[in-house]
């Protein structure tokens, strides 16, 4: 059968990427040379990271001529599957790569244990395993000493590339501060990709912290950055957060621009979960100005790319807030779907915010359908504060209000002596 245009085209496209790989490594150019080759991969995962898998694929077992690169090319390749947000996939293809550097001497190897291992500690934090967060960066730093004796940029750059995986790694554990003064003090490398990195990750951890405004201005300088260096991962990010922040001013018309700009290109991407995260966005920027129906469609679309992925938390929180939304609208059906959903989600996961929050808005549900008694099965203690208050006001003993009620009495009584 004769393929389609669009897969013999991508074929094509396979074949020349695999063509000029293999120029670049006859080439025998260094690690730092823009025309080594590990420069176009890393292109590549920059770029177009569907286009850098088809590569991958097309390569089959990987050639002889390539076999000196293959730790290098399973770097880039679980690099970019942690773009994607893929952790599990990206330590399942770095692991043999980490051996492989682990075995070498040269500078290019040692620096190459750096990369790995901080790539390694960013996803097993993600993933919440703080004990191999923590021997993958004691390993990075590490061999990073090692490089000391080998001259720039090799010691300078593996000193930036520590600092900003244990920042990352600490953003993903939710330490914001610390995160934020790991990387303060390497704002800038000689090497063009890893200084659009820090300058991005310093302007996610500013928008973490809350310094919104300092982050756009950071978000806009690195983004000019990316589309000069054709950083469409690095673009993405920038637009994402961009979105964020729109929502966050009460932007409307902005959050909508960065959305139709961003969707395109993280379906491009094949970042899907960042896809869900933007549509996120959309749903709380449109339920802030009062367009429930666009925010209900919006946050649909955005459950459904969560689940896509696997990602039960996000899903979670997502139905959470389209309940909210819904029980405003007075859906209340609908509404104690979604929350049921999510406290089921969070049994399951052992999440305790969202088996609360769902066990919370089936309370509110059925307080708004009247049925106190499901009310009071669902969410007691809530029921429960509120009859103490109640009996508190009224002046019942032993609760505040009644020693409260006397004490008035007696100073009215005092005052008529």
């Amino acid at each position: 059968a004769v393929p389609n245009p669009p897969q013999a085209d991508a074929r094509a496209q396979s074949h020349a990427d695999l063509q000029a790989l293999k120029a670049r490594v006859r080439g025998g150019h260094g690690l730092w040379h823009p025309d080594s080759p590990i420069a176009l991969l890393d292109h590549l995962r920059r770029s177009d990271p569907r286009r850098l898998e088809r590569l991958l694929v097309h390569a089959g077992s990987l050639p002889p001529w390539l076999a000196r690169q293959v730790p290098y090319v399973l770097l880039v390749a679980a690099g970019s599957a942690l773009d994607a947000g893929r952790a599990d996939e990206a330590l399942a293809r770095i692991q043999a790569g980490l051996a492989a550097f682990r075995r070498g001497n040269e500078p290019d190897d040692i620096f190459g244990l750096v990369a790995a291992a901080t790539l390694v500690a960013v996803a097993q934090a993600l993933l919440g395993r703080t004990e191999h967060m923590h021997a993958a960066l004691a390993e990075a730093e590490l061999a990073a000493v090692q490089l000391g004796s080998h001259g720039e940029p090799y010691h300078s750059s593996a000193r930036v590339l520590v600092a900003l995986g244990w920042s990352k790694a600490l953003l993903a554990r939710g330490q914001v501060s610390a995160a934020l003064r790991t990387l303060q003090a390497h704002v800038a490398s000689e090497v063009p990709s890893i200084d659009r990195d820090v300058r991005r990750h310093l302007a996610v951890l500013q928008f973490a912290a809350g310094h919104h405004g300092q982050a756009a201005a950071g978000f806009v300088d690195v983004l000019g950055r990316d589309r000069a260096a054709s950083d469409r991962v690095g673009e993405a990010v920038s637009l994402r957060h961009l979105c964020e922040i729109a929502r966050y001013f009460g932007d409307w018309r902005e959050v909508v621009r960065s959305a139709e700009s961003l969707l395109p290109l993280l379906q491009n991407l094949g970042h899907v979960r960042d896809e869900a995260r933007v549509f996120q966005t959309l749903a709380e920027a449109a339920a802030d100005q009062g367009r429930v129906s666009e925010s209900l469609q919006s946050g649909e679309r955005a459950v459904q790319l969560f689940r896509q992925v696997g990602d039960q938390a996000s899903e979670g929180q997502s139905l959470l807030r389209r309940g909210q939304i819904r029980l405003e609208r007075s859906q209340l059906i609908e509404a104690a779907v979604d929350f049921s959903t999510a406290h089921k989600l969070g049994i399951a996961l052992g999440h305790a915010d969202l088996e609360h929050g769902g066990l919370h808005g089936l309370g509110r549900a059925a307080l708004a359908q009247g049925e106190l008694g499901k009310a009071r099965g669902r969410m007691p203690w809530t029921l429960g504060a509120f009859g103490a208050g109640a009996l508190s006001m009224i002046g019942v003993p032993p609760f505040c209000g009644f020693f409260s009620n006397q004490f008035s009495n007696l100073m009215g009584n005092r005052r008529s002596l």
